[in-house]
């Protein structure tokens, strides 16, 4: 009975003795964010500080240093971040809303699960110096109908993101992580995605006319009812892909690998399939006026004019 009347009290001053390091640690991290809050209007910068869950609602951050910093689900709105240095800050769940963000830094940032509502990333007058996301990660960030367009993600991580009616033409996205990524009736006109990854994205009716698509992932997208034409996909991987009711027409398709795409509808007058693999590719329905087929691999492939092997080995 001792022996249990001494562990109980123990677990009692151990519980005690947590709560008040709590209470202490909690009373350290107000007065260090009341500091912070301090440093940041004082200097207008506030490098590596842990500023979490503040409302920065009409602050005035216009060339704020930010970079580093810790920012995890705070909020900006009516905010100006005008040229503001946020690179490789944490942004977790951070809202910016109704904020200015032409010129930002986000280069390396973290802004998973960041929800973006009326900004502005490009002011007329700030044509050369765009909102910077390269290198940043993005995943699962809602961007859904904003104007992006010469914005730069390269090498960014927007897995996953909702980009849906977006306008990204001229934007550059080489190298960036789009897989899953929702990029529904989005502009991305004359964009740069080679070497990115957009399996099982989401395409469907975009536009991407006149893109830079080389050496890209498409596996499992469904690019259904997009406009590419004289888009550059050369060696890009589009197998399983769906393609029914796209236009193609004047597309570079050279080397690319479309095993199992569906082109059912689609437009491809003088699109180039020089080397290209349409093993078990359904062409039956579309409209291939022109095309080019030289050294393309047709096995098991459905065509205007029948199932052809002529490059089963």
């Amino acid at each position: 009975m001792y022996e249990i009347i001494i562990v109980i009290i123990i677990v009692v001053v151990w519980y005690l003795s947590q709560k008040t390091k709590n209470i202490i640690n909690k009373e350290k991290l107000s007065q260090n964010l009341d500091v912070n809050l301090l440093k940041l209007k004082s200097l207008n910068a506030c490098e590596e500080c842990e500023l979490i869950g503040v409302n920065f609602e009409e602050y005035k951050l216009t060339n704020a240093n930010l970079k580093n910093a810790n920012l995890t689900n705070s909020v900006f709105s009516n905010t100006n971040l005008l040229n503001a240095n946020l690179s490789k800050a944490t942004l977790v769940g951070t809202k910016f809303v109704n904020t200015n963000l032409s010129g930002v830094n986000f280069n390396g940032a973290k802004l998973i699960n960041a929800n973006f509502k009326n900004v502005v990333f490009m002011e007329d007058n700030f044509l050369s110096h765009g909102t910077n996301f390269d290198y940043a990660n993005l995943s699962s960030v809602n961007l859904e109908s904003l104007q992006l367009s010469g914005l730069s993600f390269s090498n960014a991580n927007l897995s996953n993101a909702n980009l849906s009616n977006a306008n990204l033409n001229f934007s550059y996205l080489s190298s960036t992580e789009l897989k899953g990524a929702d990029l529904s009736g989005a502009d991305l006109s004359s964009a740069n995605l080679m070497h990115s990854n957009l399996s099982n994205a989401k395409l469907i009716k975009s536009n991407i006319s006149s893109s830079q698509l080389q050496y890209v992932n498409l596996t499992n997208a469904d690019i259904s009812g997009a406009d590419l034409n004289h888009s550059n996909l050369l060696e890009a991987n589009l197998s399983g892909a769906n393609l029914t009711n796209v236009n193609l027409n004047y597309t570079n398709l050279t080397k690319a690998a479309l095993v199992g795409v569906n082109f059912t509808g689609a437009d491809l007058i003088q699109a180039n399939f020089t080397g290209a693999n349409l093993t078990d590719a359904n062409l039956s329905g579309a409209n291939l006026k022109n095309a080019k087929l030289d050294k393309a691999i047709l096995c098991n492939t459905n065509t205007p004019w029948g199932v052809d092997n002529s490059g089963c080995k």
